[in-house]
């Protein structure tokens, strides 16, 4: 059978692959390997066994950091006192031009007749008071009735108590018109007001004329109310029930 032969030859080569081996491992030109010990490996669950889980420190075994952190304290704004500014009074606004105005209207002189009849209220005189005055920075110049001063009453009816008519003003300069209220009654319940105003001629503004030309009109009036004439007839002293005059 074929089958021997075959196995022969096998058994052959693996003999001399043998032989082979073992001269070579006698030959002394040869370096010889050192045959290593072997290591005994432990198995890995061994190993997680023995590695001892890392102890986390107790609070109490902490020190403290020496470095304290900086404790920042709130910025304390403190609010800033502020002084109201002590306005004083100054002097009229000086404008360039000439600013005619009234700068004061007041009640005057008082004086007091009996009334007609015992325990009627007296008749009173009043007098009014107003001052004008060129209060701007240019002289006014001006031609004769251009201007004036009324003082009116203003009640039951309208009517010019005075009119007084005013030239020529430098800066600074000023002139008082009075006026007379006669047959005033304190009885009265609707006692008029009055008005003190500036009167100028309709085409003084185109006349040609600037130095005539008032700078402000806002100032060319004050009023006296008929509550006020009352109030100065109330603070006159009384001698013997009468009262008495004021000047």
């Amino acid at each position: 059978m074929r089958s021997k032969p075959v196995l022969a030859l096998f058994t052959g080569l693996a003999t001399a692959a043998v032989l082979a081996g073992a001269v070579e491992a006698a030959d002394p030109s040869k370096p010889q390997l050192k045959t290593l010990p072997s290591l005994k490996l432990k198995p890995a669950l061994q190993q997680q066994q023995q590695m001892k889980p890392a102890q986390t420190p107790k609070a109490k075994d902490l020190k403290p950091n020496s470095v304290q952190p900086q404790q920042i304290q709130p910025q304390q704004i403190q609010p800033q006192q502020v002084t109201p500014q002590q306005v004083r009074p100054g002097r009229p606004l000086q404008l360039a031009c000439p600013d005619p105005a009234i700068v004061s209207f007041s009640v005057g002189r008082i004086t007091s007749t009996p009334g007609p009849a015992p325990g009627n209220w007296p008749i009173y005189t009043i007098q009014l008071r107003a001052v004008l005055k060129n209060v701007g920075g240019g002289a006014y110049n001006t031609r004769p009735n251009q201007q004036a001063v009324a003082i009116i009453e203003r009640g039951s009816r309208t009517r010019d108590v005075k009119y007084q008519p005013f030239g020529n003003l430098g800066v600074g300069a000023q002139v008082m018109v009075t006026a007379q209220i006669r047959n005033w009654r304190r009885s009265n319940e609707f006692p008029p007001n009055y008005e003190a105003h500036i009167r100028y001629d309709p085409d003084i503004s185109i006349d040609g004329n600037p130095q005539n030309d008032d700078c402000r009109g806002a100032n060319n009036k004050r009023t006296i109310t008929g509550a006020q004439i009352n109030a100065a007839i109330d603070a006159l002293p009384t001698f013997g029930g009468a009262s008495s005059m004021r000047r």
